[in-house]
């Protein structure tokens, strides 16, 4: 099992050894690790990389984080595995190769606060983008997703759940970048369980459909700065009901498998 780093003990090479880090697996410290080489060009296009037992023993993981690493890397058409010639780099991937499953496979493992702290960023950018090029026609998916939010408030939990994914996929569809859809729909199967849980507080759902509205309303007066300040506003608000469904004992961390 692929357990979070808590300690890595010292060996040999250890500029190379993973760092320590909080809340974050060892196969995904070690499929960074990789993807930095190959950044910098330290591995390049038809390089074959160290074998799995080679980079187990480089990086002070077991055999299996390293092949989990190795699974993210192919997801992201990095590399290129095969068993009668191992791992061979086959360089940065276009950006169509990021789909929602490349993206579970980069983000599995991460709790609910980084994951959220992912929302922040990335959903802010999204509403500014969208005041800046969506057109009135381009936002008729987050009206409608709005409206069935607005129905789904008081008594019907997992209606509301379904159409706040839609109200958000909808304004990253207007934003015209697809890439910000694809990451949505990824954190959107990771933060199920969460955004449930939260969907049946009360004023959690309250807050949620206000906001929605104030969002809305800046990307339909074409405001980006406002958008954006709008939707970290509206993020935070999840953050802090995140916080409730915790105490309250609601919550599982999302655990990472081999």
């Amino acid at each position: 099992m692929d357990s979070e780093i808590t300690d890595v003990t010292s060996r040999q090479d250890t500029a190379r050894r993973p760092e320590q880090a909080t809340r974050r697996t060892l196969s995904r410290v070690v499929a960074d690790q990789l993807l930095d080489r190959i950044r910098a060009g330290e591995l390049r296009p038809g390089d074959r990389l160290p074998t799995e037992h080679e980079l187990a023993s480089e990086l002070v993981v077991s055999r299996s984080t390293v092949r989990k690493a190795m699974q993210a890397l192919v997801a992201m058409e990095l590399v290129d595995v095969r068993p009668s010639r191992g791992a061979i780099v086959l360089g940065v991937p276009s950006t169509s190769a990021l789909d929602a499953p490349t993206v579970v496979a980069l983000l599995e493992g991460q709790q609910f606060h980084d994951l959220y702290r992912l929302r922040l960023s990335l959903e802010a950018e999204i509403a500014a983008k969208a005041a800046l090029r969506a057109r009135d026609a381009d936002l008729g998916p987050a009206i409608a997703a709005q409206v069935r939010c607005r129905d789904a408030r008081r008594d019907a939990p997992e209606t509301f759940y379904l159409a706040d994914l839609d109200f958000h996929r909808a304004l990253a569809a207007a934003g015209g970048n697809p890439i910000y859809g694809n990451i949505l729909d990824a954190l959107a199967d990771l933060l199920a369980a969460s955004r449930r849980a939260t969907g049946t507080i009360p004023a959690a759902v309250a807050s949620a459909v206000d906001e929605h509205d104030a969002v809305l309303a800046a990307v339909r007066a074409h405001d980006p700065e406002r958008a954006r300040g709008l939707m970290r506003r509206h993020i935070e608000s999840a953050i802090h009901f995140l916080g409730e469904a915790e105490r309250a004992g609601q919550l599982v961390e999302p655990q990472e498998t081999t």
